[in-house]
């Protein structure tokens, strides 16, 4: 399953001399207009086989709501709430649950601001109303990708997309008898941002998904019959 958090625009680039701001700039500005505020998306997670490759192998769509370091996030059936002192992962399709302790926020594949101090080139384009970041990453990171591609919007300073190209290789074959062997392209497409607003009433209480009968846990609601493992530190 392709995680969370969670992998264009070549065509009539200019120079980076040609541009007044340079990558940590802009990413800066764009870590600010998400800083301190609710705000959802809805994001496309496409996987690549190959790095040269046009061709989608895969498809899964998400959504997210941030609330402070409260998020829930989906992708395609499986769930993930980071919510009042507690992380949540529901698997629709498994009909299962995994409870753990609060987790620090980790909505994408990989972290931008690591990879900012950990790449050994930094290319700024202008595309179109984006700024288009290239990070190339140093092979002696511990980061899996050899780059990291962000389409900025200019007007507002929102991620409209993110790619990931992973060192390591993925086996895509479908058969049991031979492999397939590629280093796997990640893109994250990112619309119907929003800002403001009020999360709805208790998504991020585990009242919402889980009863506590005897100080017993159960899954309730839509949930209900669902296996539930407890993997809290006790």
């Amino acid at each position: 399953m392709i995680r969370t958090g969670l992998f264009i625009l070549f065509l009539g680039i200019l120079p980076f001399s040609l541009l007044s701001q340079d990558a940590k700039t802009i990413i800066s500005k764009m870590h600010s207009t998400y800083s301190g505020n609710i705000y959802s998306y809805n994001v496309k997670y496409k996987l690549y086989k190959g790095h040269s490759t046009k061709e989608v192998h895969s498809i899964q769509s998400g959504q997210v709501l941030v609330n402070g370091t409260n998020y829930y996030q989906k992708v395609d059936q499986t769930e993930f709430i980071n919510g009042n002192g507690f992380f949540l992962k529901i698997s629709n399709e498994e009909q299962a649950m995994v409870l753990e302790t609060e987790k620090k926020s980790d909505l994408l594949p990989v972290n931008i601001d690591e990879a900012l101090k950990e790449c050994s080139k930094q290319e700024v384009f202008d595309k179109e109303g984006y700024y288009v970041i290239l990070l190339h990453i140093k092979e002696s990171s511990q980061i899996p990708c050899t780059k990291v591609r962000l389409a900025v919007k200019k007007s507002d300073y929102t991620l409209r997309s993110l790619d990931m190209y992973f060192v390591y290789q993925q086996d895509f074959s479908t058969s049991y008898n031979s492999q397939d062997l590629q280093q796997p392209h990640l893109r994250l497409e990112f619309n119907e941002i929003s800002f403001g607003g009020t999360p709805e009433k208790g998504v991020f209480e585990l009242k919402s998904y889980l009863n506590t009968v005897n100080n017993i846990l159960s899954p309730r609601g839509k949930y209900s019959g669902f296996e539930l493992y407890d993997n809290r530190i006790k």
